[in-house]
């Protein structure tokens, strides 16, 4: 499928509160959280009580997180434009962070003791952080094995797919986003094998191959190729990045960082195109994202 969608940017936001964020900081009573949590579009929900406090009876689907630890783990925090509800009393410090990283709607609940619904006992079982969009809408449609995290950065993408059952490499240049990224496996439970290397200026040579393949927000060219053989047959890639738009702010900048409109069907023609679309609006940009599959294997992807 092959769509070229218009700029537009869809809110997360549930119809029952849609109408009422005009501003950052919002109050809200027990009983409407209480609804709002089992509703289809749940808000995030972030605790930073004490652990005991947390471990001893939390909202369910809430996440533990200190509060002198946010801002060194803000990749595990929810998308700035999904409703984030704090358990807890949050500082006016760590509101003036979230609203500078983005966050629109912020929901503080000093005391969830008269919370009238069930709460749950123990460590989180959740999380606040998702994965690429685009790659959690083709994921299923995609058979376990081995994949490779193309410039992973702080390992979201990696680790939601190692929760998916994939057994995971990833390559960045930065060893501090490979420690990130490790550590984020580590909590949710997972394992991933991280490797560092400059992808600008040398292409991999481990000589391992991979049934799928996924790069997010990062272009280099000379890559295309070394996806081409190093994806065994019929071995899925799920490729992002911005594209030229007319008429929008472009991140990156620098043209040689954006696809030129179609660029990723032309750099993969032979791949059976199972999704395309260009202009997904994404930080002020758009993105054009591929979901192809390298032919010639009677291995079939997921009905």
């Amino acid at each position: 499928m092959i769509q070229l969608l218009t700029n537009g940017k869809v809110s997360r936001l549930t119809r029952a509160y849609e109408s009422s964020v005009t501003s950052c900081r919002k109050k809200l009573n027990l009983k409407k959280l209480a609804k709002w949590v089992s509703a289809p579009n749940p808000p995030a929900l972030l605790d930073i009580r004490t652990r005991r406090e947390f471990e001893k009876g939390h909202i369910p689907g809430a996440v533990w997180i200190p509060p002198a630890e946010i801002r060194l783990r803000p990749w595990e925090l929810s998308p700035p434009d999904m409703p984030l509800v704090i358990c807890g009393s949050p500082p006016n410090e760590l509101l003036s962070y979230l609203e500078k990283k983005g966050h629109n709607a912020i929901f503080p609940v000093s005391d969830i003791r008269a919370f009238p619904g069930p709460l749950e006992e123990g460590p989180s079982a959740s999380r606040l952080w998702r994965p690429a969009s685009f790659l959690e809408e083709v994921l299923p449609e995609i058979p376990r094995g081995r994949a490779l995290d193309l410039a992973c950065g702080t390992g979201r993408n990696a680790v939601y797919m190692a929760l998916q059952g994939f057994e995971v490499d990833v390559v960045d240049i930065l060893p501090d986003a490979l420690e990130m990224a490790r550590n984020l496996a580590a909590r949710n439970g997972v394992q991933i094998r991280a490797r560092q290397r400059d992808l600008r200026k040398a292409i991999p040579d481990w000589g391992d191959n991979y049934d799928l393949i996924t790069c997010f927000l990062f272009l280099e060219r000379k890559l295309f190729p070394y996806i081409r053989t190093v994806l065994r047959r019929g071995g899925a890639l799920v490729f992002e990045s911005f594209v030229e738009t007319e008429g929008a702010m472009k991140k990156p900048r620098r043209s040689r960082l954006l696809l030129r409109s179609r660029e990723l069907l032309q750099a993969f023609d032979g791949f059976q195109i199972l999704r395309y679309e260009e202009g997904r609006p994404l930080r002020g940009g758009s993105t054009a994202a591929l979901f192809a599959r390298r032919k010639g294997s009677l291995r079939k992807l997921v009905q």
